[in-house]
């Protein structure tokens, strides 16, 4: 299909989650590969504003099957999975 077939690999990479969203890199950590912005992903609600701020976007585990998916258990007012493609960096 054509989505299958305009995709664009981003090979070996190492990832990163956070609240500011997720980033994939380059093996040496030099190129950002794919980003998808923490306002995508992550609930914009805060817990308090303060010196103990805590943001909504908590990612708890991170797993991948090494072949098409990466899964992100995150807390975001309720526990939530995301599922990433593994080629792109796209949410799935």
């Amino acid at each position: 299909d054509e989505f299958h077939a305009s995709k664009e690999y981003i090979g070996n990479t190492m990832w990163l989650f956070g609240e500011k969203g997720m980033y994939v890199y380059s093996p040496d950590g030099k190129e950002v590969k794919s980003h998808i912005d923490g306002e995508r992903i992550c609930d914009k609600k805060e817990d308090f504003e303060g010196p103990s701020y805590h943001s909504h976007c908590r990612f708890r585990d991170i797993v991948s099957d090494g072949k098409k998916y990466v899964w992100a258990a995150i807390s975001r007012g309720a526990p939530t999975i995301d599922l990433f493609d593994i080629d792109t960096g796209s949410v799935v």
